[in-house]
This record gives structure tokens, C-alpha cells and sequence, in this order.
């Protein structure tokens, strides 16, 4: 390192590493011909998608009034993103080499910040484009004021978001309030997402309750949308300010724990261990358990799992709430879309990921197996069956729940309330089933399974359905028998007919999966 001062050293560091990375991110007509070619396969998946989005547009009240909610949980994001990696972030072996040199933090760390505002405020502009061609009418519907103030309000909105996850990625203080904030704003957004479905008053709640919905004001019919756009910018020139603010005060340790969990993270993807990719990630973002002791532990053995089950639950209700938000969401969609294909798709697949959610406590047994068997002085399966009792409740509690509000806001019609007694049940069971399978998994792939999946040929249509059924097999059928089942009862009251027939004919299929699920769970015996 060349001698002088520690800006001279920040800058001759700089330097070198982009020496060093221009090297190694040498681009090759190999790697041309690979982005061509999947781009190429990209497009003709994704056309007939992208044409039909664009014909059938997107009205500006509909934009209004799911935008706001679905900013508010990018923010969210973003700032959940600085917890535990953030904008401004090293290679272990960048941290290891310079950062605990001698040099100024801010003259290393500036250019980085600069790049994530860059690109912060591209994502906005990208986003505000592909928003002004899909609002119905077109860019010409809109006007070129509006184009020009939705560009810049939007793109204001992604360097703010750049900037709030560097303010929390550089402050402990910052990073503690956003994990205990996060279930707050999770619910948040689901109330205006309520809110503006209830009339013009909700509406306008919406679009002036932050920079998320004023980011969406030059799309809506308010006359005050000149307002918001520079209230947009100005929210985002002062968490700027604030960020550069954060430049100087700014220590090696930060990048140092996030560089460890960024090699964790990536040595777990190449090995395809995806349990100890959530374990690094979880391990870098703590979070805030509710300090409850509960009821006393049970005397007999066959409940212990239920009561750690609810124990779990109940000290971590963001999981719940999010297990909740998932399962009233698949409700809602498969009621109000019956007999599509993509609804029944969509519905199925958060269900299983509701599921997958409420099934962590068996996830703890997975990773050390012997305890159960030592602890319990039972085997792994019907520790695993054991498992799925608590969460199966759970989720045909939250959907009669959220059938039964739908019934009564009239929303849906009463014949609703026949999937209560009927298909409710095994559907829900099922999707439990099916995640805790794929969690006997442990979140590896093993050796056969590996060899299998790299002899297959991944550019043929048949390789490729391989390695994908290979990779997550339960998800798959869950959504593929689930998703059956919907779309009987869906066609059937779509189309007017027999709804009764259709309940009972789901009921049987349901309730096959759901034994089939069953029986296999029997058969586990405990993971190495």
C-alpha cells in the first residue's frame, strides 16, 4: 500500500479493487452467448404474459388502490435488506485484505453508496415506465406532466429506499427498531390495502399516507398530485442527507459481520443447502421474541409437541401473522376467481407457504433428529405427524375465518360456506403434510439426488422438468392435487352448475391426497 494519507490509501484501495474485479468479471463470448440464449428463452416464455398485460391494461383505480400497499412492503423490504447485508457491502476476502487497514471509511465507502442510488433510481424509472405503458389509455391517456411526475416520484422512492437501508445497514439502533416495526407495517399495509377497497375516503388515506402512495399520485384522479411529487422528493433528498451523514461515522466491524453472512449465504447455495442458507440469515438478523412463559410443561408425552408448538408460535407472532396474511390471501383469491387456473395456482401456493411457515418448531427436530427420539422416546414419524396437528388447525381456523368475514361483507355468495365442512379440511391438511415432507428434507440435496440432477440435460424440455421436480417435489404436488380440488368446486360455481356434486367429488380427491400424504409420512424414518 502506498504511504500517505488515509485518503490517498482509501483511494489507492479503490483502485486496486476494481483492478482486481475487472479481471475476474471479464466478460467472454461465452457468456454473451449464454445471456442471449436465455434471454431468448425468457422472451418466448414470458411473451404471450407480457402481451396480454399490455392489451388488457391496468386501470388507474385498480393501480391506486393496491399500489400504496405493495410500496409500503418494498420499503419494508429494503429496510429488512439492511439488517442483515444493505447497499453498501464486501467480499470477505475485500474485508479481510483492506478494510481493517488504515484508511478514511467515507472516501472507501462513497462510491458504493453513489452505485445503490444510482440504481435505486433506475428501479424507479423502470418501474414508472412499465406502469405508464400497462395504466389503460396509455402514455396518452395520462399526459406528459403526469409521465414526467410519476418518473420523478418514483425514482425519488428508489433512492430513498437505497438510502433508509444504508441509514439502518451503518445503525444498530436503526436495525433493532425496524425488526420490531416490521410486523406493524406488515399489518399496516394490509389496512390500506382494505382501506382504499372501501370508497374514495379510503382511497385518498392511501395515496397520502407516505412517500408509497405519493409515489402513485400523478396516476390517480387527485387534483393535489402536483403536491405530492414534491413532497416525494423532498422525503428522498433528506434521507439522502441523512445517509451521507452516516458516511463519516461509519466502522469495518458493519461490513465485516455482513461479509460473513454473505460467504455463508454463498457457500450454502453452491452446496445447495438451503436450510443453512436461512440459518446464516437468520443468525445475522435476530429476531424479537415476545418474553411469555406460557403454561406449564405437560405432564404426558403425547402433548409436548402441541405445547411446543404453541410456545413457538405464540413467542414468535411474525411468522403467525405472516402465516395468516398468506393463508386469508389464498382464501380471498380462490373465492373470487373460481375455476382459473392461475388463481387456483396462486392460492395453493401461498397456502404452502403458509404451511411451510407454521411448520418451523419441526424444522428444530429436523436439525438435530436424536433429540426427539431421546427427549420423547418416539420415533421421527410420529414426531413429524405430530407436528402437522397444530398448524393444520390453524390454517382451517384462518380460512373458515376469512370465508365466513368475505360471506358477511357480501362479497361472496352463502354456498361459500359449504367449503367449511367439506374440502376445507383436507386441503388444508395436505399442504401441511406436504411441507413438513419437504422439511424431512432438511433443506439439502443428497448425493443421489445431485448426480441425478447434473446428468440430466437442463437444456431439454425433459431435463429440465427433471431437475425441477427433483428440487421441490412436494411444493409441486401440493399445488398440482390442491389445485385440482379447486378448480372443481371453482368451474362448478363459475358455470352454475351442481355445487354439492362438485364439493363432494373435491372432498374425495382432497381427502386421497391427504391420506396418500399421510401414509408416506408414516413411512419416514429419521434424517441423517
Amino acid at each position: 500500500m502506498i504511504a500517505g494519507t488515509e485518503v490517498e490509501r482509501a483511494r489507492a484501495a479503490r483502485a486496486f479493487l476494481g483492478a482486481r474485479r475487472a479481471t475476474r468479471l471479464r466478460i467472454s463470448a461465452y457468456h454473451v452467448y449464454v445471456v442471449v440464449l436465455f434471454g431468448a428463452l425468457g422472451w418466448l416464455f414470458l411473451k404471450g404474459a407480457i402481451l396480454s398485460a399490455f392489451a388488457g391494461g391496468l386501470s388507474a383505480h385498480r393501480l391506486a388502490m393496491l399500489g400504496p400497499a405493495v410500496l409500503l412492503l418494498v420499503v419494508l423490504a429494503a429496510l429488512r435488506f439492511g439488517t442483515w447485508q444493505g447497499p453498501v457491502s464486501f467480499s470477505m476476502s475485500d474485508v479481510g485484505l483492506l478494510l481493517i487497514a488504515p484508511v478514511a471509511m467515507e472516501e472507501f465507502t462513497r462510491p458504493k453508496l453513489l452505485h445503490a442510488l444510482g440504481f435505486g433510481a433506475a428501479a424507479g424509472v423502470l418501474v414508472a415506465g412499465l406502469l405508464v405503458l400497462l395504466v389503460a389509455g396509455g402514455p396518452g391517456a395520462l399526459g406528459l406532466w403526469h409521465i414526467v411526475g410519476a418518473v420523478g416520484s418514483l425514482a425519488g422512492l428508489g433512492t430513498g429506499c437505497v438510502a433508509a437501508s444504508w441509514i439502518v445497514e451503518s445503525s444498530q439502533r436503526a436495525a433493532r427498531i425496524v425488526r420490531r416495526a416490521s410486523l406493524l407495517v406488515t399489518v399496516l399495509a394490509v389496512g390500506l390495502l382494505v382501506a382504499a377497497s372501501t370508497g374514495a375516503l379510503g382511497l385518498s388515506v392511501a395515496l397520502w399516507s407516505g412517500p408509497w402512495g405519493w409515489a402513485l399520485a400523478p396516476f390517480a384522479s387527485t387534483a393535489a398530485w402536483p403536491v405530492a411529487v414534491p413532497a416525494s422528493a423532498a422525503f428522498a433528498m433528506l434521507l439522502i442527507v441523512l445517509a451521507w451523514r452516516r458516511l463519516a461515522s461509519t466502522t469495518p466491524e458493519v461490513f465485516v459481520a455482513r461479509a460473513e453472512t454473505r460467504s455463508s449465504l454463498a457457500g450454502a447455495a453452491f452446496a445447495l443447502d438451503y436450510r443453512s442458507a436461512v440459518l446464516a440469515r437468520r443468525a445475522a438478523v435476530p429476531r424479537p421474541g415476545v418474553r411469555w412463559r406460557g403454561p406449564r410443561h405437560p405432564q404426558r408425552r403425547q402433548f409436548v409437541v402441541l405445547w411446543r408448538d404453541g410456545l413457538a408460535m405464540v413467542r414468535d407472532p411474525y411468522r403467525f401473522v405472516s402465516a395468516a396474511l398468506l393463508c386469508a390471501g389464498a382464501t380471498v383469491e380462490a373465492l373470487t376467481h373460481p375455476g382459473r387456473v392461475a388463481a387456483a395456482i396462486l392460492a395453493t401456493g401461498a397456502l404452502y407457504c403458509a404451511a411451510s411457515l407454521l411448520c418451523e418448531p419441526l424444522r428444530i427436530d429436523v436439525d438435530d433428529p436424536a433429540r426427539a427420539e431421546r427427549l420423547l422416546s418416539r420415533r421421527f414419524s410420529r414426531v413429524l405427524i405430530a407436528h402437522c396437528v397444530l398448524p393444520t388447525a390453524a390454517l382451517v381456523s384462518l380460512a373458515s375465518a376469512t370465508i365466513v368475514a368475505m360471506v358477511l361483507a357480501g362479497a361472496v355468495s352463502t354456498a361459500a360456506l359449504v367449503s367449511i365442512p367439506t374440502v376445507l379440511l383436507p386441503i388444508a391438511a395436505a399442504a401441511v403434510l406436504a411441507a413438513a415432507l419437504s422439511t424431512r428434507r432438511g433443506g439439502r440435496i443428497n448425493e443421489r439426488l445431485l448426480t441425478t440432477m447434473l446428468g440430466s440435460d437442463a437444456m431439454s424440455p425433459a431435463g429440465a422438468t427433471l431437475i425441477v421436480i427433483s428440487l421441490a417435489p412436494w411444493v409441486l404436488f401440493s399445488i398440482a392435487a390442491n389445485g385440482a380440488s379447486l378448480l372443481i368446486i371453482g368451474h362448478a360455481a363459475a358455470h352454475h352448475h351442481s355445487l354439492l356434486s362438485a364439493s363432494v367429488l373435491g372432498l374425495a380427491l382432497s381427502s386421497a391426497v391427504a391420506t396418500c400424504l399421510l401414509a408416506a409420512a408414516r413411512q419416514t424414518h429419521r434424517p441423517e
